[in-house]
């Protein structure tokens, strides 16, 4: 199970930033709407998903460790992306 985990937790806040932050600064988002957008795209995954997967017949376990692996890897990745951006000259 570590394997989907890894992948889903690293989709979550890593490839969805790095795919979505540029096209918002090629669309002219900075600083607040910048920093909303990053917080939306790079936060960790909901724990109520847990619930709804659960419901709907899904795997709860795997999305059980992908908001744990999310929770602690954003705590890497958001200042992470906060320094690019602002190394960049996009957030103030």
């Amino acid at each position: 199970m570590a394997h989907p985990t890894l992948e889903a937790a690293l989709c979550k806040t890593v490839v969805l930033c790095a795919v979505f932050l540029p096209a918002a600064v090629a669309f002219g988002f900075r600083d607040e709407q910048l920093m909303a957008l990053l917080i939306m795209l790079g936060s960790p995954t909901t724990p109520s998903g847990y619930v709804m997967a659960k419901n709907m017949g899904y795997d709860g376990v795997l999305l059980a460790s992908a908001t744990a692996a999310t929770t602690l890897l954003s705590a890497f990745t958001l200042p992470g992306w906060i320094f690019v951006l602002r190394s960049a000259g996009y957030l103030a």
